[in-house]
């Protein structure tokens, strides 16, 4: 009788043969098709393309965002600027300030590109005093997110010899009615949002003197 422990089984069999070594598997390929216009035709992009290109290359970042705000708030002599911000700008950005305020009846331009305050003609351009001038900030940030603006134009300074507006008088009257509360508005794309605006005007609201 032939006993054999496991040990000396293993012993007189022949050793199992080496794993066989298997290639790692090809990834899938995948072809990517070009959408081409018909018949390799050249045509102009979209106006809503052409604005969310450009609204790339001025907002890049949330940052960016801030610096355009604060630059309007200084060109609009505030002194006291206030920064909030949620998530680094992810969610909310909140940019408020003491200065001369937007008027209501400027509101519905805010947004719009190429819409500023700041330059009229070409010659303007060699006496350019502001940190921005070509209006699009404002209309960059509303491609890319909902703007809202919350504003009430500063009291005017009037003159000390004969005790008058700036201003021309048909307007004083306007000017004293756009300083008794604020105005605000929404925007998207650019323009007020015509879900909350209808009519492009501006509602009023609470609000101190300034932008935010």
């Amino acid at each position: 009788v032939l006993l054999r422990t496991p040990l000396a089984m293993a012993a007189t069999q022949p050793p199992p043969p080496p794993p066989q070594q298997q290639s790692p598997p090809s990834p899938p390929t995948t072809r990517l098709r070009r959408r081409r216009r018909p018949n390799g035709k050249i045509l102009p992009l979209p106006r809503d393309v052409v604005d969310r290109i450009a609204a790339g290359e001025v907002v890049q970042r949330p940052v960016s965002v801030v610096k355009e705000l604060i630059e309007n708030s200084l060109d609009a002599d505030g002194t006291q600027i206030d920064v909030q911000t949620v998530r680094g700008g992810l969610d909310s950005i909140a940019v408020t300030d003491d200065g001369i305020g937007i008027s209501p009846r400027d509101l519905p331009l805010a947004c719009t590109r190429f819409a500023t305050s700041k330059l009229v003609e070409v010659d303007d351009l060699k006496s350019i005093r502001t940190f921005g001038f070509r209006g699009e900030a404002l209309a960059s940030a509303s491609m890319v997110a909902r703007v809202g603006i919350t504003s009430r134009v500063r009291p005017r300074i009037r003159k000390d010899d004969d005790d008058e507006y700036d201003d021309d008088d048909d307007e004083e009257e306007d000017d004293a009615t756009q300083q008794r509360c604020a105005y605000k508005m929404q925007y998207r794309d650019g323009s007020p949002d015509p879900k909350l605006h209808p009519h492009p005007k501006p509602r009023p609201s609470a609000g101190r003197g300034g932008t935010s």
